[in-house]
């Protein structure tokens, strides 16, 4: 993708093309993007700067792709994923809580996704508390992109999952979960005050 000004309709997005390749190296990757605004007819020489995600093949000090494309443009600068950036961030602030959010999703989805007895057992508890059931889904640390909707899957199912959890009894009950149920039922309660507000 491009990002331009134009004079006549100021700032501009556009496509160059979409491809696939298995050759994920960062001379492939160099070299592909090259080709593309090459027969697009720009130049390489007139790219301001080279935008990805802030994986090592992008940006690394050696090899990267941007490494690549800088010995073809030397003024060109990098610019991380700015959303990969607010993550970091907010990943590291989160370290100042009580429990480790990304920690309890992973484990409250490995309860689950391992036994359909539990599975069954939590939709009972769903249609008992009145709300719909949802299958939790699976938080990958390497995508980082879906740690958000974990998390909002379980707090959609948090009235089933906490009265899951309280039919356990405290000596079948996960420590590391039992630590979290308060946190967690606080950030629930919050969650409907502020969406009752908003109605």
């Amino acid at each position: 993708t491009v990002h331009y000004f134009s004079k006549t309709e100021g700032i501009k997005y556009g496509l160059l093309d979409f491809y696939h390749d298995n050759d994920e190296t960062s001379d492939a990757i160099a070299a592909c993007i090259s080709n593309i605004i090459e027969e697009n007819g720009l130049s390489i020489n007139c790219m301001s700067s080279y935008v990805a995600d802030n994986a090592s093949v992008n940006f690394g000090k050696h090899r990267s792709v941007y490494q690549k494309l800088k010995q073809l443009n030397d003024r060109m600068i990098q610019v991380g994923c700015k959303c990969h950036v607010i993550h970091n961030c907010v990943k590291n602030g989160m370290k100042a809580l009580s429990f480790d959010t990304e920690r309890l999703i992973l484990k409250v989805y490995s309860k689950f996704s391992s036994s359909t007895k539990k599975t069954e057992s939590l939709s009972s508890f769903s249609d008992f508390v009145e709300i719909e059931y949802k299958k939790l889904l699976r938080h990958v640390p390497t995508r980082w992109l879906f740690l958000l909707p974990a998390i909002e899957q379980v707090l959609q199912c948090w009235p089933a999952l906490k009265a899951y959890f309280i039919s356990e009894g405290e000596e079948e009950a996960d420590k590391a979960l039992s630590r979290c149920i308060t946190y967690l039922e606080k950030w629930y309660d919050f969650k409907i005050c502020v969406f009752k507000q908003m109605s």
